[in-house]
């Protein structure tokens, strides 16, 4: 199997302590993967769950401008 580097990227985007969402990891891989899109790191932290490696959670963000809030998946390192 080829070595999948943007997983890589994505499990070194993570870390334990706090959940961070979707679109934070995304921007953080993007850095360094120009290839990056939210589905192709999407589609990598559910891989890294599947895996134990990361867990998932809901966070709320607050709206912006009288918007509604909104839930989002956050992703962290299993400790």
């Amino acid at each position: 199997a080829e070595a999948d580097v943007l997983y890589d990227q994505v499990k070194d985007a993570l870390n334990a302590d706090e959940f961070q969402t979707i679109a934070d990891i995304a921007a953080v891989v993007a850095e360094v993967n120009a290839d990056a899109t939210v589905s192709k790191v999407t589609y990598r932290l559910t891989k890294l769950v599947e895996a134990n490696i990361a867990e998932k959670t809901d966070v709320t963000i607050a709206g912006v401008d009288g918007a509604k809030s909104r839930k989002v998946k956050a992703f962290r390192l299993v400790g």
